[in-house]
């Protein structure tokens, strides 16, 4: 069976998803724990993301009294900004378009289960 695999750009979009759609009560978003597991990246490479998501003014960075086991530990946390989303929906138009070309993303396998579950 062939993997679909991810290129660069689809897996820092995939990233940019995590922390856009990112909802748990009482935090101000993701830490790089979360993004890294909910995209299946490896955490060195979720930190560059970040790194260049931040210079670029895509995302923001916030630091949070609680890591992600609700310790007192501080860590940053991750919140996307209207440039991001605006580059997130530019995305998301394109992958709607031609979602064989995107196989293999955080974002087509949402939304494969988001119409499997209406159905």
């Amino acid at each position: 069976m062939k993997k679909d695999y991810r290129d660069r750009g689809q897996a820092g979009m995939d990233v940019l998803y995590v922390i856009r759609n990112y909802a748990r009560p009482n935090t101000d978003g993701p830490n790089v724990t979360y993004i890294s597991d909910a995209t299946n990246i490896e955490f060195s490479k979720i930190n560059g993301f970040l790194r260049s998501f931040l210079s670029k003014g895509l995302i923001v960075g916030a630091k949070s009294g609680q890591n992600s086991f609700g310790y007192g530990y501080e860590n940053t946390v991750y919140r996307i900004t209207d440039s991001g989303r605006e580059l997130l929906d530019s995305y998301m138009t394109l992958v709607s378009a031609a979602p064989q070309l995107f196989k293999g993303t955080v974002v087509v396998r949402d939304a494969d289960r988001q119409s499997h579950s209406h159905t």
